[in-house]
């Protein structure tokens, strides 16, 4: 057994050794991966922190749930990484569980923590055992998780975790709501419908969308006869991601934009704000109050749109299986 490329203290099988590129399966990276020699010399010789590794193991993880076996790591998805959010805390937790699901083999099978099992930080972008313990502890309190006869506690970090659990009904279902469109690949534009808006998407959005591997998808309502919303309901569902571009006109806010974003937010359906900059340069209350924190893409013209959202989608949602279809 060798060790993990971006985590040695993990043992992994790498097959390749001695050429430029090398494939590498490691369950501290959630499974298999390839690297070429740039990106391995600047991951070994300690040019990336930990918390940089530990989202670049999730964009693998998303990646590989988009249908790519075995994703390359090359120096752009690293730089992605070292810029990218943190995923938020609820989302590991929720992450952790999906994963204790998938080592089951039927329905209610018992997970045995007193074996180690490096694909709980993988999954969960943890680092250090008080995280997994905060999540674990998290579930069973939700009671998405449930202790099971065998006796004695597993020490993580702070925490003391039952030596062997397992997922409950409450907890599958919770996934089930989850994964219902982890396959999907249509991302659903909500944005302004007016002619000054046309280039923007034509230009920026629908390409960009399309350079990460999904199908943009938008509702055009002077094209569409029958209940609106209802299709605007139903095309979200579908959706893997939704993109928001809070541009608008001078008769205000679009209230739809808030709206399907909303709505997608409360389908755990991510969602990435955009907005032209020039608006919010000129006002910084051009966008309402309640979204200003979020983390949007400023875009200046239709190919740096282009460029920041097809990063910020394979950098949060991962490649698109449109991709890898050829």
């Amino acid at each position: 057994m060798e060790h993990c490329l971006i985590w040695p203290d993990y043992q992994a099988n790498i097959a390749g050794q001695g050429t430029s590129f090398v494939t590498v399966n490691s369950p501290r990276a959630g499974g298999t991966y390839g690297i070429g020699v740039e990106a391995r010399f600047r991951i070994q010789n300690g040019f990336y922190d930990a918390p940089t590794k530990a989202r670049l193991t999730t964009m693998l993880i998303s990646q590989r749930g988009q249908g790519t076996l075995c994703p390359e790591i090359t120096l752009e998805l690293i730089e992605l990484a070292k810029t990218a959010v943190p995923l938020p805390v609820h989302e590991r937790a929720d992450r952790l569980l999906r994963f204790i699901v998938n080592q089951g083999e039927t329905v209610g099978a018992s997970f045995d923590l007193r074996q180690e099992k490096p694909g709980l930080y993988a999954w969960s972008e943890s680092i250090v055992d008080d995280e997994i313990g905060h999540f674990l502890d998290y579930l069973l309190k939700r009671s998405w998780l449930e202790e099971r006869p065998g006796g004695g506690n597993r020490r993580f970090g702070d925490y003391d975790i039952p030596h062997v659990v397992r997922v409950t009904a409450a907890g599958h279902g919770h996934i089930s709501d989850l994964l219902v469109n982890v396959d999907s690949s249509q991302a659903f534009v909500a944005m302004w419908f007016d002619s000054s808006m046309k280039e923007v998407y034509e230009k920026g959005i629908e390409p960009a969308i399309k350079d990460a591997g999904y199908d943009p998808y938008m509702v055009i309502r002077d094209d569409y006869i029958g209940k609106i919303d209802d299709k605007i309901i139903a095309e979200i569902r579908r959706s893997r991601f939704l993109v928001a571009d809070f541009t608008h006109g001078n008769d205000g806010v679009r209230g739809s934009v808030y709206y399907e974003a909303g709505f997608a937010e409360g389908l755990n359906r991510p969602v990435i704000p955009i907005c032209k900059k020039s608006k919010v340069d000129r006002d910084p209350r051009y966008l309402h109050f309640d979204t200003r924190n979020l983390n949007h893409i400023l875009w200046v013209d239709e190919d740096d749109l282009r460029e920041q959202l097809r990063n910020r989608v394979i950098r949060v949602i991962g490649e698109g299986p449109k991709l890898n279809s050829g």
